[in-house]
């Protein structure tokens, strides 16, 4: 519910209108004051000039003459007029009317004087020259004749700080011209303002109070008019408050038949409020969008602003750069991958930075390319970095390289071998047929060498490729081992190496597989085996059953691998002997391996510098698969040929 008294712009307009009444009032005062004050004493001036003529009329004879009468007029002036005449001849004779027994001799002392001195200075003052020069009283100029009528005027005395009204008239003789003679002397009448004063005081007091009375009468109008003017806005500014706390939904009530200032806010803010909406909709639409396309790139992203501050990202670069983001700020990113100096020198320099960025034991390659972001005044406004995980395309570049050079190294051997050999026989150089039989022997073991080569290579390319199907089927493991145990034992005794098979006095479950390809896994195991062991080594065949896979491993105590070159042991042509002394084209464990993931086998390896190797093919059950509906068709369709043709 809202509250006027709460309400600021309110408490203003009433303190405003509050105040403007205490100041119409103190000024309507002021300004009565200032103005009303000296109106009133000339007014009463004008009152006294009537009677001050009258006193100087009769006392014109008394100069000549004395007379009771004017004696007496002096004296009650007073009880009649409420006011203190004098009369002052020229010759210095002073008729003045008893001043008040309140008042002190000091008081009355400095009355007379002040009384004696005005009508001193009105004589010493009177302009007889310009007069004198007159016959017609009314062609003397204004002034002359105001001076002529007399003087008014106030005087304070300073020992009581009393102000007295004061009005002076010259008096003249009957039996001479005005513009003849000066005056004989002159009328003075006084008249306290102290009780003037008061009563001015209390028409003061009576027009504040007045004034005041009105003023809070006008509040009451004032506060209800103001109340209806304040409602609609306080009303507006709600509005206006949810608007900037995104609720959109509020609009202001308003007339909109009515066309003042108010209403045409309200419209206003009724049509911004309407207008931000569907703005913010929009620009939450293409936000989403946006955030939805950036964060659908494979590549990181991450944009600063030109004091270098993270203002977007994609959650690609938390997986990119390895870093959990529930434990690392996108700074803290950013600061720990050493980014911030390419940013830096990015919005700097006003230049494209490229760069590539090795992370971590496992050598991950990251290409980082920052671009900067011109405004329309073309200073760099911000800096958009795209990073991008390079390490497989290096590496296989680098595999494209060293398959090259190994090709070429293993083509070259033979093809020089034959050379040297052919040459010699064309020039008819070799005469001894035993030589030639001799060269000839040799020519043939490198072109089947060479054979070889070619056909391990065509092997390995269609293996890769994926195009040739491998028909699989359940085997029969503890056969399997004992025919194969059979084949190397012979090869291992003339080798003088010590073969054994461990596992077949297990109970070996059923294997699913292709038998011949899974041999030649195995034998590609057992001739490295056999190359790498010295004689009087060891060489151990072994079925190792899981809960999950049977592990079929060939373990020996030969030279063994180092650390280094283990995760490389697969890749085609590789050799530990980087001189490629030794016998094998160094392709037989990449056989092995595209073999093993086309019947969806995995490989593997344990080593360690002189201590032997363990090499591991993992095959399924044959009972996991036959299990899955994508291989229960191929179950019930296999049908024994034996049973087939007796069933003919």
């Amino acid at each position: 519910m809202f509250k006027f008294s709460d309400s600021l712009f309110f408490r203003r307009i009433i303190s405003i209108l509050i105040l403007s009444l205490l100041v119409w009032a103190l000024a309507t005062n002021a300004l009565f004051t200032m103005f009303a004050r000296p109106l009133l004493v000339a007014n009463r001036s004008k009152d006294l000039f009537p009677q001050a003529r009258w006193i100087a009329e009769q006392a014109g004879p008394y100069f000549l003459k004395e007379d009771a009468l004017v004696e007496n007029m002096v004296n009650i002036s007073y009880n009649f007029f409420n006011v203190w005449t004098m009369i002052n001849f020229a010759d210095g004779r002073t008729l003045a009317t008893p001043l008040p027994d309140k008042l002190t001799q000091e008081v009355k002392d400095n009355i007379l004087q002040q009384a004696l001195a005005l009508n001193q200075e009105y004589l010493d003052s009177f302009p007889l020259a310009e007069i004198s020069q007159q016959e017609d009283p009314e062609a003397l100029d204004p002034k002359l004749q105001d001076f002529l009528q007399g003087k008014h005027g106030t005087i304070m005395l300073k020992s009581t700080n009393e102000e007295y009204l004061f009005v002076l008239v010259p008096i003249y003789s009957p039996y001479f011209s005005q513009l003849s003679r000066m005056p004989l002397g002159t009328v003075i009448m006084i008249q306290p303002l102290a009780e003037f004063n008061l009563s001015i005081s209390s028409l003061n007091l009576s027009l504040f109070l007045a004034s005041l009375g009105c003023g809070l009468l006008l509040l009451i109008p004032a506060f209800y008019m103001t109340r209806r003017l304040v409602q609609p806005l306080h009303n507006i500014r709600q509005v206006a408050m949810s608007i900037t706390e995104g609720d959109f939904t509020q609009n202001v009530d308003y007339n909109p038949h009515k066309h003042d200032e108010i209403s045409d806010l309200a419209k206003s803010i009724n049509q911004m409020s309407e207008s931000l909406s569907h703005s913010l909709a929009a620009l939450n639409l293409e936000r989403n969008q946006l955030k939805e396309i950036v964060d659908g790139i494979s590549e990181g992203i991450i944009a600063v602003d030109s004091d270098g501050n993270i203002t977007q990202t994609n959650e690609v670069i938390w997986e990119l750069f390895q870093r959990n983001k529930d434990f690392y700020s996108v700074h803290d990113l950013v600061a720990s991958t050493g980014l911030d100096p390419l940013f830096q020198l990015c919005l700097e320099q006003g230049q494209a930075v490229s760069e590539h960025i090795q992370l971590g034991d496992d050598k991950k390659i990251i290409q980082a390319s920052i671009n900067p972001i011109f405004d329309h005044n073309h200073t760099v406004s911000a800096a958009v970095g795209l990073f991008r995980d390079v390490t497989k395309s290096t590496r296989l570049e680098q595999t494209r390289r060293d398959y090259i050079a190994n090709v070429s190294h293993e083509l070259r051997t033979p093809i020089t071998a034959m050379r040297a050999l052919i040459e010699p026989l064309r020039d008819g150089m070799v005469k001894n047929e035993e030589d030639r039989q001799r060269y000839y022997e040799i020519i043939l073991h490198e072109t089947l060498r060479l054979s070889r080569l070619i056909d391990d290579m065509l092997e390995l390319s269609r293996l890769q490729s994926g195009t040739n199907y491998i028909e699989q089927g359940p085997i029969n493991l503890k056969l399997f081992l004992e025919n194969l145990a059979s084949q190397m034992k012979l090869i291992t005794q003339e080798k003088s190496i010590h073969f054994q098979v461990e596992g077949l006095d297990q109970d070996l479950a059923m294997i699913w597989g292709n038998e011949d390809r899974i041999e030649q896994i195995l034998l590609t195991y057992l001739d490295n085996a056999i190359k790498f062991t010295p004689e009087g080594g060891q060489i151990i065949l072994r079925a190792r059953p899981t809960a999950k896979e049977m592990y079929l491993e060939i373990e020996d105590n030969g030279a063994g691998i180092a650390a280094e070159d283990i995760p490389f042991v697969f890749e085609r042509f590789y050799k530990a002997d980087k001189a490629h002394n030794e016998a094998g084209t160094g392709l037989g464990l990449s056989i092995a391996k595209a073999l093993a993931e086309q019947l969806k086998m995995v490989v593997a390896v344990r080593s360690s510098k002189g201590e032997g190797s363990v090499f591991s093919l993992g095959i399924q059950y044959a009972a996991d698969v036959m299990q899955k509906e994508t291989h229960m068709k191929e179950v019930f369709d296999f049908t024994d040929p034996d049973l087939g043709a007796n069933n003919d």
